[in-house]
């Protein structure tokens, strides 16, 4: 192999590795395929204490725990408007950031909301994907 080909074999083996770095990254799933992930860490019915525990066990960035559900607009999680808001999943509510990401110029947060039931039990799960 001469030295042009060399070259370029070199630069796409390393244009290779680095795709497969950004795709492998499991924030770049879709928001149901990361949902069902956080379903298997924490699954429906368990305790609110145990929900911050494993944010806290996998350094999440818990935003907020309040005394008042999520709302789901158009399938999408979001702060509610009032407490007369359709759509409320839950009587308690955490949000936290698992992590983030880059598309060229714009950083992707994923946020999970955790939905609990007035006896703090976990009844659903969203996540949603905001680039800023």
């Amino acid at each position: 192999m001469d030295r042009k080909n060399k070259y370029i074999a070199g630069i796409s083996i390393i244009i290779l590795v680095v795709l497969l770095v950004i795709w492998s990254n499991p924030l770049r799933r879709s928001e149901e395929r990361i949902r069902e992930r956080m379903l298997l860490i924490t699954p429906i019915g368990i305790s609110v204490n145990n929900v911050i525990a494993t944010i806290e066990s996998n350094e999440w960035e818990i935003w907020y725990v309040r005394n008042h559900g999520f709302e789901l607009l158009e399938g999408r999680p979001k702060e509610p408007a009032s407490r007369e808001t359709q759509n409320i999943v839950g009587e308690h509510s955490i949000r936290a950031s698992i992590g983030y990401y880059y598309n060229f110029v714009f950083q992707t947060w994923v946020v999970v909301f955790w939905g609990f039931d007035e006896n703090f039990q976990l009844i659903d799960i969203a996540v949603r994907k905001d680039a800023k």
